[in-house]
Parts: C-alpha cells; structure tokens; sequence
C-alpha cells in the first residue's frame, strides 16, 4: 500500500492495515470529468484557454 493511503488507514480512519484493502477500478473516459466539464470538453477548455 503506499505511504499516503498508509498514512489516511492508520490516522484518519483509525483502521489497522491487515484489515484494510485497496481496489483499483478504472473509469471510462465518458463517465469522468474534470472541473464540472467532461473530460473531453475540459481538454478542449484548456486547449482553447492558455
């Protein structure tokens, strides 16, 4: 697990690591966003806005 999430188990929630797990999913692109925009309207944003 790395140091940050080791760090948020053991101060933050209090929770020893043997009971704690770690689940990496990925999201498609279509249902993630950036700054209230979906991504791919965020990168056109920041394309057009530097």
């Amino acid at each position: 697990m790395p140091m940050l999430s080791r760090g948020v188990a053991l101060d933050v929630l209090h929770k020893p690591l043997e009971s704690t797990y770690v689940v990496i999913e990925e999201v498609d692109f279509d249902n993630w966003g950036w700054g209230g925009l979906p991504t791919a309207d965020y990168r056109q944003f920041k394309l057009h806005n530097k």
